[in-house]
């Protein structure tokens, strides 16, 4: 469950409010910020009035019951539709990577799914290319990437299904999963296809993107994928894929 504050609303709140034993109108005022102050004041913690991971994980020790995430999966035939000409081989090599990697960085809902994987369609082309095709040496000495060693820029290019680039990104994804690619080659990332489909989930995260997602806005979420406009219309294509897909 994420963190509940004033001013959050829906059923997540209702069964916060229920546990309080206030009236749970789902919406998360002046009355639920008081009685969950009280709750973390009886019970040793900060009473900031928000319920986050310490609030939460000393209710369900009194007998809270967080519910249960469904887990969402796209299918076989979806992914095919949505990146065309793809060879069947790669849809299935990539079909479980991508639908995990989407539950645990919370690309959940039908615009966020969607346009993630018009990302990921137009970033991989279509889920053939998972390295750069670049050598990466326009990327030597930019310092903004983290590129401080000689030889970083063509060592750290572009991996990944949104081709995750500079020695700063990729080692900041290594310490988030807890492997050194400082140490390790790069290039991994692209050779496996769960280390590929989750460092385009963790960078969906970092640059938090489902909040242009749930916003539909297919230029937002594109500027802060690709810096500028690249590719724009056939992210929009596949978009539009991505949408007839899921609906169907």
């Amino acid at each position: 469950m994420k963190v509940l504050k004033r001013g959050y609303k829906g059923d997540n709140v209702k069964l916060w409010q229920e546990f309080l034993h206030i009236e749970p109108d789902g919406i998360f005022g002046r009355i639920t910020e008081e009685n969950t102050k009280e709750f973390q004041t009886k019970n040793g913690l900060k009473a900031d009035g928000i319920a986050g991971s310490k609030t939460i994980a000393k209710a369900v020790l009194l007998g809270f019951v967080i519910p249960e995430k469904k887990s969402i999966k796209i299918t076989e035939e979806q992914l095919k539709y949505i990146m065309k000409g793809c060879r069947q081989s790669s849809i299935l090599k990539y079909l479980e990577p991508v639908n995990k990697a989407m539950n645990k960085y919370e690309i959940d809902t039908y615009l966020r799914i969607c346009h993630f994987l018009a990302q990921v369609g137009h970033e991989s082309g279509s889920l053939r290319y998972s390295h750069e095709l670049a050598s990466g040496r326009m990327y030597e000495g930019r310092k903004d990437l983290g590129n401080i060693c000689p030889g970083d820029g063509m060592r750290f290019k572009g991996q990944g299904l949104i081709q995750i680039t500079g020695r700063l990104n990729i080692t900041s994804f290594g310490k988030f999963i807890g492997i050194d690619f400082a140490k390790e080659n790069p290039a991994r990332i692209g050779d496996e296809p769960e280390l590929s489909a989750e460092a385009a989930g963790w960078f969906w995260m970092t640059r938090k993107l489902n909040k242009w997602a749930d916003m539909d806005d297919i230029k937002g979420v594109s500027l802060r994928v690709n810096g500028g406009y690249n590719g724009l219309q056939e992210r929009i294509l596949y978009l539009k894929r991505a949408k007839e897909s899921l609906k169907s």
